[in-house]
């Protein structure tokens, strides 16, 4: 479990340094802690924008733990062979997807679900929007690390990766 949770953390935190995400992450501190996007480095908003980011986290935290124990339940329930070749399709379709050569659904979702988000104030809602929108960009590394959590025998194991 250990190097599992070694390899999803690192694909995690470098899935965030990828280039269709890190430019996100400025307007995401400005939406969650109502600083300007050009004050963020300055005197005083780092506290603002460290309360705004703890819901925003918990929202897509939950998301992706929602991911990682379902991907642990649906591979307890498959035979090694199947889940090899369940994990292979997703990881291609995903790439696919990546690519642009497949529609995506959180394309036509995801502006709601931020705007909805927004209206409501809700961080956690917005952490989650955030997790839906950055699927796309994140979608190989992400599945690579479904596939470590479908394959890592509880569900409990999976949620942690």
């Amino acid at each position: 479990m250990g190097a599992r949770l070694a390899v999803s953390f690192a694909a995690g935190f470098a899935s965030v340094l990828t280039p269709c995400v890190l430019p996100l992450v400025p307007g995401y501190l400005s939406a969650i802690s109502s600083v300007e996007a050009g004050s963020l480095g300055q005197r005083g908003t780092v506290r603002r924008v460290v309360v705004g980011s703890v819901p925003f986290i918990l929202g897509f935290t939950v998301v992706f733990v929602v991911l990682g124990a379902g991907a642990a339940a649906i591979g307890g329930a498959l035979s090694g062979t199947t889940q090899t070749d369940v994990a292979g399709f997703v990881l291609v379709v995903l790439g696919l997807a990546f690519l642009g050569l497949l529609p995506m659904p959180e394309r036509v979702v995801a502006p709601g679900l931020l705007a909805g988000a927004r209206r409501r104030g809700s961080g956690a809602l917005l952490g989650g929007a955030f997790a839906v929108c950055a699927a796309p960009c994140i979608g190989t590394v992400l599945a690579a690390v479904l596939v470590l959590a479908g394959d890592a025998g509880t569900v409990l194991k999976g949620a942690v990766l």
